[in-house]
């Protein structure tokens, strides 16, 4: 284990002699360095500062991780320290604590060794309770929202959340969410959730859908940094508002429908910054099994989705990068249901396919589109500094073509579906300024479509786009 005195030389007072400080600090890092074999034993862990959380919870937080290295009796100095640094940031991820620090003493117990030692690690919890009130940027709309949190609810690092928002696609939405660690796990969780939300569809279609969901379900980071989610969710939809000039399709699916599903997803983000990517690559998994469980509901279907991007840089600073993207879904009925369109995959706009407006590729029925149950989405970018803006600044140029298609798969053939699809896509390409933030990426560009079906007429000229997760 090697030591250094750089970071404390960053951060020192005024009026202390920095010289001799930095003499000082190297000498404990070279005694420190030569002793880091040392073999010594771990007599005591305490936690101080943790006045809101259960003793039971922090006892198995920290054991887990003193389990894992055996015998903590005779093990090296250097080894001793990681292991305190790694529960000390084991602490950490459970998100109820704004600082942990480490205290390293001589045992001082009755029965402890020569070479003993006690750690002490200082926490400082962050506010039991927080609401807040602010904007939220999603893909292709906007939202205002009021948000409670409680944190350490009952002592064991729960979370319960209350959230109301208004915007320009989801006009109203609710949801309480109460979510728990797993044996003080802070990498698995438990997590209940019931969300209600009217959301207009009109941009797609002539009708708004009344959504309310219970679901439960486990989440687990594993030691790659992949995302798991296990869900079981009981769905009511209501296709609902319908406008006056609403096509046959939409009427005859107009009314309610009820979904019992189960899903697994994985996600897998390697990316440097999701919202500008310059190095990395992204692998998201989504299966979802619906009419299974003790409430069948009338949705029964397999749905299967997987996306995935690899960026790779173009130069030593990574402020040039080259960007391929890749989206694909299938959805196969069970006992010759129809799939209906609340639960269909929907193509176009900004951040699915540029060139086109929002979910309008596909099967359509006058002026309403009625999504797919089969897609295929690709895309290729390069990105580069705008001129005169250095690089470091979160502004970028990119030059991109887009290509895919959306249509119903032929269920005793499916690979014909996605044939037809290669040959006969959807096209554009342009060019257009990035500017990312920390919660969202914003795209103003000029497209021009190359090839397009005889229903889906691309869009030349300016698109903007906002969002989190870009084709």
């Amino acid at each position: 284990m090697s030591v250094s005195p750089t970071d404390t030389m960053e951060n020192t007072p005024a009026g202390i002699d920095t010289e001799q400080l930095k003499l000082s600090m190297e000498d404990l890092a070279q005694i420190l360095n030569d002793n880091s074999t040392l073999p010594l034993g771990i007599a005591s862990i305490r936690v101080v500062g943790a006045t809101r959380t259960r003793p039971s919870f922090l006892e198995k937080a920290v054991s887990y991780k003193l389990a894992q290295k055996g015998n903590i009796k005779s093990i090296p100095l250097g080894e001793s320290l990681e292991t305190a640094q790694q529960i000390a940031e084991r602490l950490m991820e459970f998100g109820i604590y704004e600082d942990a620090k480490l205290l390293i003493d001589r045992a001082s117990g009755p029965i402890a060794g020569e070479n003993d030692i006690d750690i002490t690690i200082l926490v400082k919890e962050k506010s039991r309770l927080l609401a807040k009130t602010g904007t939220d940027i999603g893909n292709v709309e906007g939202n205002v929202y009021a948000n409670i949190l409680a944190r350490n609810a009952f002592g064991g690092a729960e979370f319960i959340e209350g959230n109301l928002s208004y915007g320009t696609r989801n006009r109203m939405l609710a949801s309480l969410t109460f979510d728990t660690p797993i044996n003080a796990d802070p990498y698995t969780h438990f997590r209940v959730n019931a969300i209600n939300v009217l959301r207009d569809n009109k941009l797609i279609a002539s009708h708004d859908i009344l959504t309310r969901d219970v679901n439960a379900s486990i989440t687990h980071k594993d030691a790659w940094n992949g995302f798991h989610e296990l869900k079981q969710s009981l769905t009511w939809r209501q296709v609902t508002n319908l406008v006056d000039t609403a096509s046959p399709s939409i009427r005859l699916a107009a009314g309610d429908s009820l979904k019992q599903a189960f899903s697994y997803s994985y996600t897998l983000d390697k990316r440097d910054n999701p919202a500008l990517p310059t190095k990395g690559g992204l692998l998201k998994y989504m299966l979802e099994l619906a009419g299974m469980g003790p409430i069948i509901g009338d949705a029964k279907f397999v749905k299967n989705e997987i996306w995935s991007q690899l960026s790779i840089p173009l130069n030593v600073s990574h402020s040039s990068c080259a960007t391929v993207g890749l989206r694909a879904g299938a959805i196969h009925d069970l006992d010759n249901e129809t799939i209906g369109i609340c639960d269909r995959f929907y193509l176009g706009g900004p951040t699915s396919l540029r060139g086109f407006t929002e979910g309008r590729i596909g099967p359509k029925d006058g002026k309403d589109c009625l999504g797919g149950t089969a897609y295929l989405a690709a895309s290729a970018s390069l990105t580069s500094p705008v001129p005169g803006v250095n690089p470091s600044k979160p502004f970028r140029m990119q030059f991109f073509i887009n290509a895919g298609g959306l249509r119903m798969l032929d269920q005793r053939q499916p690979l014909r579906t996605f044939r037809d699809i290669i040959q006969k896509p959807c096209v554009t390409s342009g060019i257009g300024l990035i500017y990312a933030t920390g919660v969202a990426r914003f795209e103003l560009n000029f497209t021009l479509p190359l090839m397009t079906t005889v229903k889906d007429l691309g869009r030349r000229g300016f698109q903007l786009g906002a969002g989190l997760e870009f084709l």
